[in-house]
């Protein structure tokens, strides 16, 4: 009998991704033993992948021996479900355990907001034959589109839906700051990354639709 459990955290975006890996384990397991906890964290740091990091660059790769490297962003905190975690359990100081329905508007809002922003960008950056979303600086009527989709309809879905707990202005302000995370040119992320899964990313009940 094991005495520790195994936590399983999905790190992919999207919604009801642990079921769906559930699901998948199901097909292959004839059952998940007790002490499997599944479920899903707020990744709300961007990290990709820089794969010919160059001697003058301002990236470092992770080896001497290697020359690619991880660009991550300085953005703290993995938070995670209180459900999840027995009492006693002791996560890094990365993670933190949040009361559910706090974790579900952080999920919600990460889904919605950063998520939905981040794909809208990629498929008008795609369509007007951009590589970077910092290239996006100049498209100022895509980047009001995105503003108007944000305030007009995620905002206004949330507030509808967690209005005890989120509030407007604070909504506003992390959506200000998803978009200028986004197309920063220090961080440099790719439309070919926002592209990745589209047909997903346009699912009903997904982050746009």
């Amino acid at each position: 009998e094991r005495k520790e459990e195994l936590y399983i955290l999905c790190c992919e975006n999207g919604q009801d991704v642990p079921a769906k890996f559930q699901g998948f384990l199901r097909q292959i397991m004839a059952s998940l033993p007790s002490w499997v906890k599944i479920s899903q964290p707020v990744m709300g740091r961007m990290c990709r992948y820089e794969e010919k990091v160059k001697p003058w660059s301002i990236f470092e790769p992770v080896a001497s021996r290697f020359r690619w490297g991880i660009v991550a962003e300085p953005f703290y905190g993995i938070p995670v479900r209180r459900s999840l975690v027995a009492k006693s359990t002791v996560f890094s100081p990365a993670f933190q355990v949040k009361e559910d329905d706090e974790f579900e508007v952080s999920k919600e809002r990460k889904i919605l907001i950063h998520n939905g922003c981040h794909a809208f960008l990629a498929f008008l950056g795609y369509l007007k034959g951009y590589t970077y979303y910092c290239q996006l600086e100049k498209e100022k009527e895509i980047l009001e589109l995105a503003k108007k989709m944000v305030n007009e309809e995620m905002i206004e879905a949330l507030l509808s839906k967690f209005g005890g707990i989120l509030d407007r202005n604070n909504l506003k302000n992390y959506s200000f700051d998803v978009l200028r995370r986004i197309t920063s040119p220090l961080f440099g992320d790719s439309i070919f990354r926002g592209m990745r899964g589209s047909l997903e990313k346009l699912a009903p009940q997904e982050r746009l639709i």
